[in-house]
């Protein structure tokens, strides 16, 4: 949708009927838009107000790329590893 206020839009489940999909529609806090119908091509709306979307924020840091904490080595890790890393031939 590109109208005045609205940053984007998704799928998520219909407020009246839970069953049922609905089209999201999110929109900036503060900024005036246009009325958003209730049925968009049969589908329902369901409009959602947030602050404006930020790629790669998180809070007042920005985020450069996904963190994860480093993976625990375990015994049966241990022994897999060393069991595919020279594997032996029988004779």
């Amino acid at each position: 949708m590109k109208q005045a206020g609205v940053q984007g839009v998704g799928i998520g489940s219909s407020i009246d009927s839970p069953g049922e999909a609905a089209l999201m529609i999110f929109t900036i806090r503060g900024v005036p838009q246009h009325p958003i119908p209730a049925v968009i091509d049969g589908l329902r709306t369901r409009v959602r107000e947030s602050s404006r979307f930020r790629a790669g924020s998180v809070g007042a840091e920005v985020q450069r790329a996904c963190k994860l904490p480093p993976a625990k080595a375990s015994t049966k890790t241990a022994a897999i590893k060393s069991a595919t890393a020279s594997p032996t031939t029988k004779r």
